[in-house]
């Protein structure tokens, strides 16, 4: 295998290390079936316990995760966004979000994306590998300890992820998946009108604040496009 410790950093290590392979192809055959479902008006749809969506998409993507990854990885732990936790014996622990931006992929916005990421040592433990994918717009951002970072627009080959300069807020693009939240938290948690103020200061000291939120709004910050999230 590659010394991924002394890799060509212009070119992405090859092979891949062995989850972050498993990875990316549970996360092309989980995005594949819910892009093959993103605009159907059929779409079946139901809210979870806490008032969020889920649709018949977010089930059937997880369940490939699910089975490609622990078919891969039998003795892993899995957490996934929808079905829940199986405990594993291996000390690696793989946590999922099939669709995360449920609430854009029923309404036909772009800026969804399929997450995956494995900690070593438990699930307070280092993230080893981790997979942003926007199935609609063709890109994905993969990433793994020792390994690099890595940024793929459509069938083009990995570049390297790089984060933007900036030092300052000064002209800076931020993105958060609401804006609005930064006062709806609990007081005790930094909400309610501290919240409210430190979010107008933000914005107000920010060059441009947008709400391409969820997975995406960290893509953007992965590749350099945007400063924040």
């Amino acid at each position: 295998m590659t010394d991924l410790h002394h890799h060509d950093p212009s070119a992405a290590p090859d092979p891949l290390p062995p989850r972050l392979a498993a990875a990316l192809e549970a996360v092309r055959l989980a995005a594949a079936e819910a892009l093959r479902r993103f605009g159907d008006d059929s779409l079946g749809v139901s809210t979870k316990a806490d008032a969020s969506p889920v649709t018949e998409a977010d089930i059937a993507a997880e369940g490939i995760l699910r089975r490609e990854l622990l078919g891969r990885f039998p003795d892993d732990g899995f957490l996934g966004e929808e079905t829940g936790a199986t405990s594993g014996t291996s000390g690696h622990v793989w946590v999922v979000d099939p669709i995360d931006g449920t609430k854009s992929f029923i309404r036909g916005v772009p800026l969804w994306a399929t997450l995956v990421g494995c900690r070593r040592g438990g699930i307070d433990g280092p993230g080893e590998v981790g997979v942003i994918a926007i199935p609609a717009l063709g890109e994905t951002v993969f990433a793994a300890a020792g390994a690099g970072a890595w940024h793929v627009r459509g069938g083009a080959a990995p570049v390297v992820a790089r984060v933007s300069a900036r030092a300052t807020l000064r002209g800076a693009l931020v993105c958060s998946s609401a804006f609005t939240s930064f006062g709806d938290r609990p007081s005790s948690l930094g909400g309610g009108e501290a919240g409210r103020a430190a979010r107008d200061r933000l914005e107000g000291a920010a060059g441009i604040c947008r709400t391409w939120g969820d997975g995406y709004g960290y893509l953007l910050v992965a590749t350099g496009r945007a400063d924040a999230m």
